[in-house]
């Protein structure tokens, strides 16, 4: 026996069945991607993706508010203790809103800034500017009007105080508000008294 001979003898004989082989590998191979779990990740990136993005948009959302509300409480206060300092009240609003340009003020927003005087042991509204960018009414009062939200703070005859309203038309930057309703307020709103 030579070498070919015994090379051949020991090759398996193809059977009527070979043919089938490229089928029956394919049903093994869709059997084997069925139990591997190749898609999961896919389904998964399905399901949590909009989650994702009304958290990534949320947070995107909150952090401009609270930047904008920071800046409002600064500028009050700024406003409230410039004011206090015996400055006159337009030149208080205009210092105020030209400090606001950080956050848009001048174009979004206003300023309102009020005197309060103790007469009788009660605070009344005695002179009050606003700024041209607001067109809404003070909450803390009109001209000669009593202001109640301030009447039981143990305030003393002659006693002045001073309020800088901050105004400011908050705008969206994510379609979270179409998508959720209305979560942060269209006008923000901040006032330091003196």
């Amino acid at each position: 026996m030579n070498l070919r001979s015994s090379w051949r003898a020991r090759r398996p004989r193809r059977s009527v069945r070979a043919e089938r082989v490229p089928r029956r590998r394919l049903l093994d191979l869709a059997r084997e991607i069925w139990k591997r779990d190749e898609g999961a990740e896919l389904v998964e990136l399905v399901i949590v993706l909009p989650f994702l993005l009304i958290m990534s948009f949320g947070i995107l959302e909150l952090g401009n508010a609270l930047d904008k509300a920071h800046g409002m409480a600064t500028l009050s206060r700024e406003g409230a203790n410039i004011a206090v300092r015996g400055t006159a009240l337009d030149t208080v609003a205009a210092v105020t809103m030209s400090s606001g340009v950080s956050i848009g003020l001048d174009v979004r927003g206003g300023t309102i800034v009020s005197r309060i005087l103790v007469e009788g042991g009660v605070p009344t509204l005695k002179e009050q500017v606003a700024t041209s960018g607001y067109d809404g009414l003070s909450r803390v009062g009109q001209v000669d009007s009593t202001v109640s939200q301030y009447a039981g703070a143990g305030l003393v005859d002659g006693q002045q105080l001073f309020a800088v309203e901050i105004f400011y038309d908050h705008q969206k930057v994510t379609p979270l508000s179409r998508i959720l309703g209305t979560i942060i307020p269209d006008t923000m709103y901040d006032v330091s008294v003196f």
